[in-house]
């Protein structure tokens, strides 16, 4: 059975998270993400030929909370286009009604999201921050962890994306 219908057989079970045979890697198809918005609504990282980079932080995390100025100057920068969507998730069983706060309190301009299906677990990660670069249902590259220069680091991928050209990943 492929990745895709395991995936669905999980949401349609009533299961929390998908279920793959093993944790998704960078070429496997892993459908749409779904998180939950401040007002409790579900968002789909669905729309055809966007960029999605799914951050998975915690609160707790200094690297984390350094990145986020970079990653909201990113999500500015590609705005305009909307090929590129920044998508933060923080880290826990967070309400609803908590993520507005949070975002305040880190000064993001980004909303924050909840991972009620449990992505983070499910792509075994194991470490903060994580980005997923997912296009059109594939996870296309991982970044674990921040650097000095994570600006720089993830507009050159961005920007490799976009140019077609070949970037080792």
């Amino acid at each position: 059975m492929n990745l895709k219908c395991l995936a669905c057989a999980g949401l349609l079970l009533g299961l929390n998270a998908p279920l793959f045979a093993a944790p998704p890697k960078v070429g496997d198809t892993v459908g749409t993400l779904r998180f939950s918005d401040a007002a409790g609504t579900t968002v789909a990282l669905d729309q055809p030929d966007v960029l999605y980079i799914v951050d998975f932080w915690s609160i707790g995390c200094q690297p984390c909370i350094h990145e986020i100025p970079d990653l909201d100057r990113l999500q500015h920068d590609y705005d305009a286009g909307g090929r590129v969507r920044i998508v933060g998730v923080v880290w826990g069983d967070w309400k609803p009604k908590e993520l507005p706060k949070i975002a305040k309190q880190f000064k993001t301009t980004r909303p924050v999201f909840a991972d009620y299906q449990h992505w983070f677990d499910t792509f075994e990660t194991h470490a903060f921050p994580t980005k997923l670069f997912i296009k059109n249902g594939v996870l296309i590259h991982v970044v674990q962890g921040a650097g000095s220069d994570s600006y720089g680091e993830l507009k050159r991928l961005i920007d490799a994306e976009f140019n077609d050209s070949q970037v080792k990943w």
